[in-house]
């Protein structure tokens, strides 16, 4: 059985929101590297709300981590995220 992830894309906006968030959150990028793997592989373990679909980051208790929730849609090919909201852990 063959085993393919989606590409993920992420909006600019979503990309400008990790970048400010690392002098608070050193750790983001790690965060957010697995939500995105996540959403390669599962897509359909979001929640979906008014055409979208919402995903959370578990949350660790680790010093310079955030909670991420992630609003995407999918397809065969591609998962496209919208937006993020990033919060304290």
């Amino acid at each position: 059985m063959a085993f393919t992830a989606r590409t993920v894309v992420e909006e600019q906006g979503v990309s400008d929101k990790i970048q400010n968030a690392i002098p608070k959150y050193p750790r983001i990028e790690d965060a957010f590297e697995a939500v995105k793997w996540v959403v390669a592989r599962s897509p359909e373990r979001g929640h979906k709300i008014n055409g979208f679909h919402l995903i959370k980051s578990s949350p660790w208790d680790i010093e310079g981590y955030a909670i991420i929730t992630a609003a995407y849609t999918y397809d065969d090919d591609n998962v496209i995220i919208s937006d993020i909201r990033i919060s304290e852990t």
